[in-house]
């Protein structure tokens, strides 16, 4: 018997194989289809998938044998690796003087004929065989020849699926590990400058108001002052928001009339602002805290985005047996058809100042989206220049209710 020869490549071979991560796993329907039609268009006893390992050839498939394995120096595929681009036939185990002595050739079910077919990585390494084995000797015709190539390939195929799938599954995992861990940054950082902003807020209103100054310079300072540690108290708030969309929560049965009650008392509409909940008693099984946040941020919006005396704003809904329906109209700014697009994109705003002159930070929106999306809904945005904007918020029936 001749052992078989060790490629010159085997360092990159066998790391090409370990990419793969295949060995040891259990039978699939993929594989063993091949090697029973391996077998059928053979017409041999006998089909295997087998993957050339350091020290043993293992089978994926087989088809008319019990072993999941044999020593590599004895396997008949550890030479057929060393011909990548071209079948690997024995018609006679038996006056062939690598094998005529080899224990797979002179056991109790004897390997007398074998041919295998090379698994070929796209670099070029031969990291197993489609092989198709007789208890007796054999040849293959021409037909044969080219089925078996053709069935090799697609056992590649089906391993280099394998292989993207599982790299796509890794760098899923790694992608989500990568956003939890920048959400839980991103939410104690704002929520440590949450307190210490307040009391920037809390004492530039106090020195505007206790320590005017004659200079109009000074004036300005200190009200510029005020402006923008109320944008930066906001924009904390924001990214609190934006991280506590990333948590997930339980689902609880609500009754939306009586939820957007308790969300227009939190708003504290003044006179100049009037808000009519005209929803229905839809009872919704739902992230409570998701649907007052979405609320909660286009009411607020509507508020913040409105030039005229009286803000006008109506909260509608409606339900068939696909989706809950929610409308939020006003009577505000309105949003250009260009925008449109982008409102919804982090730190995208439409408008430069809102009602009461501070400067937009573009979160509010994309916290909505990204609830929504959690929720498995849509929104859509219908708005005119001058008169207004309708957001639409559509919430599958089925999903809510599955939670």
């Amino acid at each position: 018997m001749i052992k078989p020869q060790i490629p010159e490549n085997e360092a990159f071979r066998q790391h090409a194989l370990d990419e793969y991560d295949i060995l040891d796993t259990l039978s699939e329907k993929e594989y063993d289809d091949i090697t029973l039609i391996a077998s059928q268009i053979c017409k041999t006893p006998v089909a295997l998938i087998s993957l050339i390992d350091r020290d043993r050839q293992w089978f994926k498939s087989k088809i008319g044998l019990k072993d999941n394995e044999t020593p590599r120096d004895i396997a008949f595929c550890a030479h057929a690796i060393n011909n990548p681009n071209q079948i690997f036939e024995v018609k006679n185990a038996d006056e062939d003087v690598r094998f005529f002595d080899n224990p797979l050739v002179t056991g109790e079910v004897p390997v007398k004929y074998y041919a295998g077919a090379p698994l070929v990585t796209e670099d070029g390494y031969a990291i197993g065989n489609l092989c198709v084995i007789d208890h007796k000797a054999n040849s293959l015709n021409e037909h044969q020849h080219e089925t078996l190539f053709a069935l090799s390939r697609q056992v590649m195929a089906q391993l280099e699926l394998r292989k993207k799938i599982k790299q796509l599954e890794r760098v899923t995992k790694e992608l989500k590990l990568k956003n939890e861990e920048t959400t839980k940054i991103s939410y104690v950082l704002a929520h440590d400058l949450k307190a210490g902003i307040r009391n920037i807020v809390t004492l530039s209103n106090f020195i505007k108001e206790d320590f005017h100054s004659e200079s109009e310079e000074i004036n300005r300072f200190f009200q510029l002052l005020s402006e923008r540690a109320v944008y930066l108290q906001e924009l904390v708030i924001g990214i609190l928001n934006l991280a506590q969309a990333e948590k997930e929560e339980k689902h609880s049965v609500i009754i939306l009339k009586k939820l957007v009650d308790q969300i227009i008392e939190i708003v504290q509409p003044t006179i100049d602002i009037v808000i009519k909940n005209n929803c229905d008693d839809l009872v919704l099984t739902i992230n409570k805290t998701a649907l007052i946040q979405i609320i909660q941020n286009l009411m607020t919006n509507a508020i913040k985005y409105n030039d005229k005396p009286v803000v006008e704003i109506e909260i509608t809904s409606k339900s068939d047996t696909a989706f809950y329906t929610i409308s939020i109209s006003d009577n505000g700014i309105g949003i250009s058809e260009g925008d449109l697009e982008s409102i919804f994109e982090i730190f995208s705003t439409a408008t430069n100042n809102d009602r009461f002159g501070q400067k937009g930070n573009g979160i509010g929106l994309a916290t909505v989206k990204k609830l929504i999306d959690k929720l498995n809904g849509t929104i859509i945005v219908k708005s005119e220049l001058g008169k207004g904007t309708q957001f639409t918020i559509k919430l599958p029936v089925n999903q809510l209710l599955d939670k």
